[in-house]
């Protein structure tokens, strides 16, 4: 369920990017419809004109008759009238040699009048015998294609009413490659097509390729005569390459797939450090997929020569589309490696797992005490075994800070932490005389509290932490923690191990004679903590045979007063000390002397 929200989330994400980024998407624009009204540029002079160029054409050919002589010229025939061949030569001849549009109109009119096809040569076949027509042959014109590579705008727009499918299609590939959008854009509002030809797909995927065709390929995406999808996927890769945003764009937003040869244009985009490209395609309509995602995130990684920025800028994106498991661990590693604090901090919050290759980069954060990384890899919500989480405990270093030690004591506990490092963590904390880790490592949590990662560790009371029941033995190496305690005279530590966690009584009994080295008032406090614990025998009747035994004006009477009050035997030792007392003369307060 986490897992789908995740996703439902991404592309609202990267929308967020691309804004902040000033990147805003739109689907190729629709075409303009075929034009009703065709515009024309015939006048009374033009046909005149027309006219003198068949009689001028006729001339010509009458000559080069008469010079072959003979037999040739006793079979021309007399003409009376323009003939369909002369009007389409004479039209031909004025197309290539960049004559004027409104003529080229009249010429059309006279042939279409002989009932001319202007997308057809017709030829006719004689017969020296019978003079018999034969069925006419017939061949593709090129009088469009070659008004289009003349790049005469004027008699495209008089030759296209009468071009045929066949013929707006083969002249479609000469004006994109001419590069002249006003021709383009006619042809395809008649109908041509890209995709009908292989020199149309050719020319579409090499404008792709070529960054200032966006408006072009735009024209053609808004076509019906588009490529094929697969021809549009692999195309949107050789724009990718290319670096041109808004083709990618316009591809994008048809039907060209993103996940194409492996996310191959998403992988273009990365290799040249842009955001924008890689933005525009993974909000495509249909972006790159996984494992893509993923391959083009370790693509990213290996870059050495992209800008940081640039780099964590692309990190981000990915990581909203979804890039994770192995590739994003491994980036963690060497993001802590090199100390890009600010990568690591992006990876954890789009879960990096700390957990990968046994916690590595974690354990050496805290092994080396860099806690501004270890604070990044604990502030999310990645999941930390509790084995984990111990080893952690187990490699704080002895020298941290009182509040840093708080704080990983407070986290990895939370992580339920337990076992042996709690124990040495434990007498590490009574070494340093940190009282507030003592607690947290003896006093259990009460459950449903949390604190904040970063809080300070001012702010972490031993009674607020995680609701985990996990706590340091103070039995562990004879009550060692204790020990030190007593011995370096930290009484809070000594006291907080005393009141929520008091050893064993064989531990106690162990430590106890050493609160006899402590100066008066320390001793006597520490000594009725020990007492309250239920110490008892040996280690307490000795206690009281010392204080009485010592001399008069050293003498602890509280003290003599508090052991006896706790069952101390003055007869223990065979009331050695009263005796040594008594013979000195000593006084011996009342109390004692109704223990007699």
């Amino acid at each position: 369920m986490e897992t789908s929200r995740a996703q439902n989330g991404r592309p609202r994400q990267l929308r967020e990017l691309s804004e902040e980024y000033g990147l805003f998407l739109q689907p190729p624009p629709p075409l303009k419809p075929r034009p009703q009204y065709p515009p024309s540029y015939r006048t009374d002079n033009d046909i005149a004109v027309a006219e003198e160029l068949l009689k001028s054409q006729r001339i010509a050919a009458s000559q080069r008759q008469q010079s072959k002589g003979g037999l040739s010229r006793a079979f021309t025939p007399k003409k009376t009238a323009w003939e369909y061949k002369e009007v389409y030569d004479a039209l031909v001849s004025h197309v290539t040699d960049l004559g004027s549009a409104g003529v080229a109109e009249a010429l059309i009119t006279k042939l279409n009048l002989l009932g001319g096809n202007l997308n057809l040569v017709q030829k006719s076949r004689t017969s020296l015998l019978s003079r018999k027509k034969s069925l006419d042959l017939s061949e593709r014109s090129k009088i469009l294609q070659i008004a289009v590579e003349n790049k005469q705008l004027e008699m495209v727009e008089v030759l296209l009413p009468y071009a045929d499918t066949l013929s707006l299609d083969t002249s479609l590939p000469v004006a994109m490659r001419n590069g002249n959008d006003a021709i383009t854009e006619l042809l395809i509002r008649y109908g041509a097509s890209a995709q009908q030809t292989a020199s149309g797909q050719d020319e579409f995927r090499r404008a792709c390729a070529k960054d200032g065709q966006a408006h072009l390929v735009a024209m053609i995406l808004a076509s019906e005569g588009r490529p094929t999808q697969s021809w549009l996927s692999q195309s949107m890769v050789e724009a990718a390459r290319a670096g041109s945003r808004d083709i990618v764009m316009h591809l994008s937003q048809s039907t060209a797939d993103g996940n194409h040869d492996g996310a191959a244009a998403l992988k273009a985009a990365i290799g040249l450090g842009r955001r924008d490209v890689v933005l525009t395609l993974l909000l495509g309509n249909r972006p790159p997929k996984q494992p893509g995602i993923n391959e083009a995130f370790e693509q990213l990684m290996r870059q050495q020569n992209t800008n940081p920025n640039e780099k964590l800028a692309l990190a981000e994106i990915l990581l909203c589309a979804g890039a994770g498991g192995e590739p994003v661990a491994k980036a963690l590693i060497h993001a802590s490696a090199t100390y890009f604090l600010e990568m690591a901090h992006l990876l954890i919050s789009h879960g990096a797992s700390i957990e990968y290759q046994d916690a590595l980069v974690l354990r050496k954060a805290v092994s080396k005490g860099k806690m501004d990384l270890v604070k990044i890899m604990l502030s999310g919500t990645a999941k930390l075994a509790p084995r984990y989480a111990s080893e952690c405990v187990e490699l704080l270093p002895k020298d941290i800070s009182f509040e840093d030690r708080r704080f990983l004591l407070a986290t990895f506990l939370s992580k339920g932490a337990t076992g042996t490092p709690l124990d040495e963590a434990l007498i590490d904390s009574a070494e340093a005389g940190d009282t507030e880790a003592v607690k947290l490592l003896i006093v259990p949590s009460p459950p449903n509290d949390e604190t904040a990662i970063g809080q300070s560790a001012q702010q972490i009371s031993p009674a607020i932490g995680f609701g985990r029941p996990q706590t340091a033995s103070t039995d562990y190496k004879g009550a060692l923690a204790l020990q030190i305690a007593v011995n370096k005279k930290y009484m809070e530590i000594a006291s907080a191990i005393l009141t929520h966690k008091p050893p064993s009584q064989v531990a106690l009994a162990q430590v106890f004679p050493s609160t006899m080295n402590l100066p008066r008032p320390e001793r006597y406090q520490l000594s009725e903590l020990f007492l309250r614990t239920g110490l008892s025998g040996p280690c307490v009747h000795s206690a009281l045979e010392n204080a009485i035994g010592e001399h008069p004006s050293r003498r602890d009477e509280k003290l003599v007063s508090l052991l006896l009050r706790y069952n101390a035997d003055v007869n223990s030792n065979e009331g050695q000390g009263l005796v040594a007392a008594v013979i000195q003369h000593e006084y011996v307060t009342q109390q004692s002397i109704l223990f007699l």
